[in-house]
């Protein structure tokens, strides 16, 4: 349950290992939570699960092969979902999208606009967006540029402000780890160890840090 929280909080890629004691505090591995906060994790594990079942969904997909990926499971589960894309490779969603949308240029009013046409109630966004994107105004839409003038340009900013801006238009953004629990590290010591003292009080110290900077950390 611990890790669940976490991953509510931050939707990571695939990992298959850990080098270092902040790659644990990523995973929110030892992330200590009260009772109220688990059962607040474990209602919306429900509902995120009940999204993916009976609404209509939505993929915003960036590069790689996991938002492929992702299609080819949500449309195995409860067809295929409305893809929105900036790829140029769009013959890889061929069947596994209902919609596709190529959208020209990174804009967050069309996005949203082309979900609430074809009745979206859900999104999940996955695959890398090359973020010297940010550096062309001339790109985006007035809704798009107002956003990145507000906010600093780091990941976790962008990636908050997106979700922000999507949910604030009545679209729940849903984390992936439901279509693809195997990408995730279980929950516990991953490797042949388990961690030092100096480790232990490496991790404290970055959990310390990580609940004042981001707010679903108890």
């Amino acid at each position: 349950m611990r890790a669940a929280i976490w991953r509510r909080c931050w939707q990571p890629g695939p990992r298959t290992a850990y080098s270092s004691p902040e790659e644990f505090i990523f995973r929110g591995e030892w992330t200590d939570v009260n009772s109220d906060v688990a059962a607040k994790a474990a209602n919306a594990e429900a509902s995120d699960a009940n999204a993916l079942a009976n609404g209509r969904i939505a993929l915003i997909a960036g590069e790689g092969i996991l938002p492929i990926e992702i299609a080819r499971r949500l449309t195995e589960r409860s067809g295929a979902p409305l893809v929105l894309t900036l790829r140029s490779d769009v013959d890889a969603f061929r069947g596994i999208a209902d919609p596709l949308i190529r959208m020209r240029c990174p804009r967050l009013s069309q996005a949203i606009r082309e979900m609430k046409k074809y009745g979206v109630q859900s999104v999940i966004m996955a695959g890398r967006v090359p973020k010297k994107l940010i550096y062309i105004p001339a790109l985006f839409d007035p809704l798009t540029f107002r956003y990145l003038t507000r906010i600093s340009h780091d990941d976790h900013s962008l990636l908050a402000g997106v979700v922000d801006i999507i949910e604030s238009n009545g679209i729940s953004v849903l984390p992936y780890w439901h279509i693809l629990p195997e990408f995730l590290a279980p929950e516990g010591q991953l490797g042949h160890r388990p961690p030092t003292e100096k480790e232990t009080h490496d991790v404290e110290y970055g959990v310390g840090v990580l609940k004042v900077t981001l707010s679903c950390i108890p």
